[in-house]
């Protein structure tokens, strides 16, 4: 069983495409997002945090919610109260706890024990995933962001691993984040902050760093072993991108890009979905992105990408001058407090420093446990 791990910036397709490579009759994925990657390296693959918080804490990642009954039951709760939509995960949770467990008590605790462990987990205590155990070729795993993070290492750990990133047009994928905060939280039409950091700058340093790894990765790791995917071609024609990964998978090519996991159809996970299946129209959000932004939010968010290698690769220009900086240091004060007004506009200009000329050190500083990026991930 080889591993297939699916990354890019949040909100950028990666829910879509496990969906899809999971309809595929040879693959089967691992249900939620995962933190192995990060948990793994910051704890120095320490097998006694693996067998107890790894996998049984909430909080170290979604991975623990599959082995308790209670855990599973909260989290159905609570996406159907955000989304108003009925929600099911078919888990035996003892059953798979058992088997991780089982796989990591008679291991050293390599990164290829905790993803065989989380593998045979959901193949022991899933219906539809044991039901295409046989002919099983890939499980597929999925971790924005953290996962083109630790590419390199991870690589060097699981020679025979594949990784697909998928990449979004940073104006689409913001529209989709802010909606998705909007909905859930109801917070005012312009949120300024995600853990103390302009929401813009946040999400921005996210869709710079992601694809400049991206780009990094690729050449390290090779293309034989490192996709990357557009998602405007993956919703524009999903047989075309669909059939180019299986040959790169040296898969037999599917058409019925309809199952997902739960042997239910493939649901793309963005709160702009009313139905399930491919949204076409998700390509593009420039409606929604003028409708809850307003023009001194667009015109800072584009020009902290304008300079970007994924500013250049989707066209995404700015023109600054003078009254563009004086509606942006006015923006947003009556929604603020005097203190928060000062905090941004003391940080802002710091922002665009760091985008501009120290991206690339981005990567290196958030590989440090509690040393996270602004908060967009």
């Amino acid at each position: 069983m080889q591993f297939i791990f699916i990354g890019g910036a949040p909100r950028s397709g990666t829910t879509l495409l496990l969906n899809l490579l999971e309809s595929h009759p040879d693959i089967v994925g691992f249900p939620f997002e995962h933190k192995t990657f990060e948990q793994y390296f910051w704890h120095n693959g320490d097998i006694n945090y693996l067998r107890e918080n790894f996998i049984k804490n909430s909080r170290e990642g979604q991975q623990a919610i599959l082995s308790s009954e209670y855990l599973i039951n909260e989290y159905v709760r609570k996406i159907r109260g955000y989304y108003g939509k009925e929600f099911s995960v078919d888990i035996d949770p003892k059953l798979f706890l058992a088997t991780y467990l089982n796989r990591l008590s008679i291991s050293c605790g390599s990164l290829q024990d905790v993803f065989d462990g989380l593998a045979q987990g959901i193949l022991d205590s899933n219906s539809f995933a044991l039901s295409k155990k046989e002919r099983l070729e890939y499980f597929c795993f999925k971790q924005p962001y953290f996962t083109e993070l630790f590419a390199k290492e991870t690589s060097k750990e699981l020679p025979e691993a594949r990784f697909i990133h998928v990449v979004r047009n940073p104006i689409a994928r913001y529209t989709s984040a802010k909606k998705r905060f909007l909905d859930i939280y109801g917070h005012a039409k312009n949120p300024v902050h995600i853990n103390r950091q302009n929401t813009v700058f946040a999400h921005a340093e996210v869709d710079v760093t992601s694809y400049e790894l991206a780009l990094k990765n690729q050449r390290n790791i090779g293309g034989q072993r490192y996709l990357i995917v557009k998602y405007e071609e993956l919703v524009s024609n999903v047989d075309v991108t669909m059939n180019k990964i299986s040959k790169w998978l040296k898969l037999t090519p599917h058409y019925g890009w309809k199952t997902s996991r739960l042997g239910e159809e493939a649901d793309a996970g963005s709160s702009y979905v009313t139905r399930r299946g491919v949204d076409e129209a998700a390509a593009s959000r420039n409606e929604q992105y003028l409708r809850i932004t307003n023009q001194a939010e667009r015109e800072y968010h584009q020009y902290l990408l304008t300079k970007s290698k994924i500013g250049k690769l989707y066209g995404i220009e700015s023109h600054v001058n003078t009254k563009m900086l004086i509606r942006f240091v006015l923006n947003f004060f009556y929604k603020e407090s005097l203190g928060q007004y000062v905090y941004r506009l003391l940080t802002v200009f710091n922002n665009i420093r760091v985008l501009s000329f120290g991206s690339k050190a981005l990567p290196e500083r958030v590989k440090k446990k509690n040393a996270g990026l602004s908060g967009a991930i």
